[in-house]
């Protein structure tokens, strides 16, 4: 999943710093990593099914991830990837992700993503200055797509 993920979504939304390895990114966040699978399963050739199995354990770790402070970077990327790859509703109007929206962007402006010199950025590889950049990019992308 992880790598169908890379070849069909990933260079769309390029925020993710690659260099971590799949148990990395598991222990790191839980949240980034089942968000990278239930967006890759959703139209997975062989492996769709677990779309429909993961939806609802899913939609419970949002809600406590959404629900609790989004202190570091991986939960403000699951949240962009949710925003640019929506979990399926019934009507457009039930879809909360012009809300997950707020929440990520308001999270990356209190980490300092927003600066040039922001969260964390003296004591981190360029890779991770990297996907700091990338993220707040993405999310300014993504207010301006809810905004419209």
């Amino acid at each position: 999943m992880i790598q169908s993920f890379h070849q069909n979504y990933y260079r769309h939304c390029p925020i993710l710093n690659t260099r971590h390895t799949v148990a990395a990114l598991y222990s790191r966040s839980p949240f980034l990593f089942w968000t990278i699978i239930i967006i890759s399963s959703r139209h997975h050739p062989t492996l769709g099914f677990l779309y429909d199995v993961l939806t609802e354990p899913y939609r419970s770790l949002l809600e406590k991830t959404m629900m609790a402070p989004l202190n570091a970077l991986e939960p403000i990327q699951g949240g962009v990837l949710l925003c640019v790859w929506p979990l399926n509703v019934r009507k457009q109007i039930y879809d909360p992700s012009w809300n997950y929206c707020g929440l990520v962007t308001n999270a990356a402006i209190r980490m300092g993503l927003h600066r040039s010199r922001g969260y964390r950025r003296d004591n981190i590889s360029p890779t991770e200055v990297r996907a700091q950049s990338k993220t707040w990019m993405a999310c300014c992308f993504l207010n301006y797509r809810y905004i419209l």
